[in-house]
């Protein structure tokens, strides 16, 4: 009679077997679950573990999941044989990860107004993130300004070092109040500030800026920004620009003259002053009481006037933090 020996092979990377004929039972070896695994920063691991014959076999797991850090943990099983024989060696590996946006607390509506310098506690009053400190945190914007009266839209944007962001939106409305815009950048120097009233009764708030600029602000009016120069032909010069917010580029120009004997003033309208580079080439009207060559006064007008112009757009945009126009 003919013999006949069957052989079984079962290949898998997890699967380790025995096979003696019919009826065997096969030794299973596996990983419960994903070789990879992630979970969110402070969510509780589950770990699936692995299936293998306890009644032949012991498992011994290295390695720790610390779900308040994140990470990348390994796990690594180790199944022994009865007499502490190796037999199979396993591998999981856990993302800890942060996924979660940072948040806010917005603030309660306010009133805006331009030039005015706000920071950030005018837009959110608090921030935080679920995993990192509130100094971890990046903010796009701590202050802001409006240098135009208007609409304005806010953004501001909060991101942690996962690159989680959360985005503050707000349109809001803006004012401009030049006594308020004084009052906020001249807090601490009020001695540089004075108001009064004209002959005609017109109140005014000046700002003495230097010892040879000034800037006025009549009330519901115009605003008034003045340079004292260099002159030849008198004592002393001075240089006025003056118009309406929204209409220095059809500004009026002042030049006046002090002198032994009077005055010599002159008034040239339509001036654009919000360019860097003017030049004065006829008179409007002059009050005259000194015997002055108006053509060396235009050249002594305009060899002063880039000067001025730029001190003037200097103090605008960036003292009373407003958009010359």
């Amino acid at each position: 009679m003919k013999k006949f020996i069957s052989i079984c092979f079962v290949a898998s990377v997890l699967l380790a077997s025995s096979c003696s004929g019919p009826g065997s039972q096969q030794e299973v070896i596996k990983i419960n679950g994903d070789l990879e695994e992630t979970i969110e920063v402070y969510s509780e691991y589950n770990d699936k573990g692995v299936t293998f014959p306890e009644d032949k076999y012991s498992l011994i797991v290295e390695g720790v999941v610390n779900n308040s850090y994140l990470g990348r943990y390994e796990l690594k099983y180790s199944i022994y044989s009865k007499d502490g024989g190796l037999v199979k060696e396993l591998h999981r590996f856990v993302n800890v990860v942060d996924t979660t946006a940072p948040t806010f607390v917005q603030a309660q509506d306010t009133e805006f107004y331009a030039g005015i310098i706000y920071d950030l506690s005018s837009f959110v009053v608090d921030y935080s993130d679920n995993y990192y400190k509130k100094t971890d945190i990046n903010v796009s914007k701590t202050s802001l300004v409006f240098k135009t009266p208007g609409e304005h839209e806010v953004e501001i944007v909060f991101k942690d070092k996962s690159d989680n962001a959360v985005t503050f939106k707000k349109t809001v409305e803006v004012t401009l109040d030049p006594i308020k815009l004084i009052e906020h950048i001249y807090k601490n120097q009020s001695s540089k500030v004075f108001t009064g009233a004209t002959s005609i009764g017109s109140s005014y708030t000046r700002v003495q800026i230097d010892n040879n600029r000034s800037f006025t602000y009549y009330h519901g009016s115009t605003m008034h920004y003045l340079e004292k120069v260099s002159s030849s032909l008198g004592n002393y010069a001075s240089i006025q620009i003056s118009a309406e917010y929204g209409s220095f580029n059809n500004a009026n120009i002042n030049y006046h003259i002090s002198g032994s004997g009077g005055a010599y003033s002159t008034g040239f309208s339509n001036i654009d002053a919000t360019a860097k580079s003017v030049t004065v080439s006829a008179f409007r009207s002059v009050i005259n009481n000194l015997s002055l060559d108006e053509s060396a006064m235009l050249a002594e007008l305009n060899s002063n006037l880039p000067t001025v112009l730029s001190h003037f757009h200097d103090y605008f945009e960036n003292t009373l933090n407003l958009e010359l126009k």
